[in-house]
């Protein structure tokens, strides 16, 4: 929100018929907010927020959002990438699988803003966090995006590797047990030049039969 110093808020939508109803936002983050990402867990019943907090020299960081009728409280607030100073965390993605595991991707400043992906586990008040990995060894130009498919309960992180003279877009798959990551190898799906600064996006197709 541009007129509360870019302070992060969040608000309740509700879809009634063919109305749009919107209600009060809130914050969520009452300073500097430049990168945010929300997702739902279903056997929480609480949303998950995660941001960029300017106040925190941009570290990323987290938070649990409840709704109640048609306003949210906030709470369980923790940072995802501590790190040394300077650590600046940009493009940041998250995404859940529905019974309180999540997964964080994002781009780390302090190490050439190369793509890196955290789990962590959501009891609904705090979280617990495994150790973050990065599986490209060069920047990504900030393309990045990361989605899970229930069919295979995994999770597919794409994004974009900058191998010198192109941003080539890349993916991996990744297994979650617990906080730990496992990948599957590197696949290269575009070998020419993603423009810098843009997004990716991925998501998953469900049949019914």
């Amino acid at each position: 929100k541009s007129s509360s110093d870019n302070e992060g808020n969040a608000q309740v939508l509700a879809v009634l018929s063919s109305a749009l109803n919107s209600y009060t936002h809130s914050a969520f983050n009452g300073q500097e907010t430049k990168s945010s990402s929300i997702t739902y867990d279903a056997s929480l019943n609480k949303f998950i927020i995660a941001y960029s907090d300017g106040a925190n020299s941009d570290r990323g960081e987290v938070i649990i959002a409840t709704r109640s009728s048609t306003s949210l409280s906030y709470d369980g607030r923790d940072t995802f990438d501590t790190g040394s100073s300077g650590v600046t965390a940009g493009s940041i993605r998250v995404t859940g699988d529905g019974s309180g595991t999540i997964v964080i991707g994002y781009q780390r400043n302090a190490t050439s803003n190369r793509p890196f992906i955290i789990a962590a586990t959501c009891s609904g008040t705090s979280f617990s966090f495994g150790s973050r990995a990065s599986y490209n060894s060069s920047g990504s130009g900030l393309i990045n995006t990361v989605d899970y498919n229930p069919d295979t309960g995994k999770y597919i992180y794409a994004f974009g590797a900058d191998d010198g003279s192109v941003v080539a877009g890349k993916y991996i798959i990744v297994t979650v047990s617990g906080t730990t990551l496992s990948a599957s190898s590197v696949v290269e799906f575009e070998s020419g030049s993603l423009q810098d600064g843009l997004q990716a996006g991925v998501t998953y197709i469900f049949f019914f039969f």
